[in-house]
């Protein structure tokens, strides 16, 4: 567990701050039981939408609209993509879509509830591809829209933008 020290406003001493637990948490393989869920993670993940002020039934049926062709989409480009659900204390908190190739591995999707970012499930997502893909002799690739704060955690795991696709940048590891 780390500890931040943090400035006293000159007061003799200093206060440590215990940098919070990683959660334990589980995987799983996605089921159709999930799509509520994955609907609702996905809106969770629409912060964009929030200027626009729309009235709950308007988003909520865009939101649906997105999700499908985003799915579609998926499906389409990665047939054989593993879909699972991330769990803590057996409830969800996220997802990865994953997909393998000879020469590499895609994380196709990476989501968490706003209750589970930034508390080290990501990070260690990342790493177990990354294990897997030395072992396997491959690389990991992924793309991230553009203004993601995910993209910072993307490059302190060495993962290296290599091509620019409109809004989403590629990166990958090793680079």
């Amino acid at each position: 567990m780390g500890t931040q020290m943090i400035a006293d406003g000159g007061r003799a001493g200093a206060a440590t701050l215990e940098a919070p637990p990683v959660p334990a948490w589980t995987r799983r393989p996605a089921i159709a039981a999930d799509d509520a869920f994955l609907l609702a993670l996905y809106d969770a993940t629409r912060n964009d939408l929030d200027p626009l002020d729309w009235p709950e039934a308007t988003r909520a049926t865009f939101c649906e609209l997105q999700w499908r062709a985003q799915r579609a989409g998926y499906a389409a480009a990665y047939p054989d993509a593993l879909s699972e659900v991330l769990e803590i204390d057996g409830r969800p908190a996220g997802r990865v879509l994953s997909a393998e190739t000879d020469a590499e591995l895609v994380l196709v999707d990476l989501a968490l509830v706003p209750t589970a970012r930034g508390r080290g499930i990501g990070r260690q997502v990342l790493e177990g591809l990354q294990l897997r893909a030395t072992t396997s002799g491959r690389s990991v690739r992924l793309q991230v829209v553009d203004g993601s704060p995910a993209r910072r955690l993307y490059e302190r795991m060495g993962f290296v933008a290599t091509e620019v696709h409109g809004i989403h940048t590629e990166m990958r590891w090793p680079s």
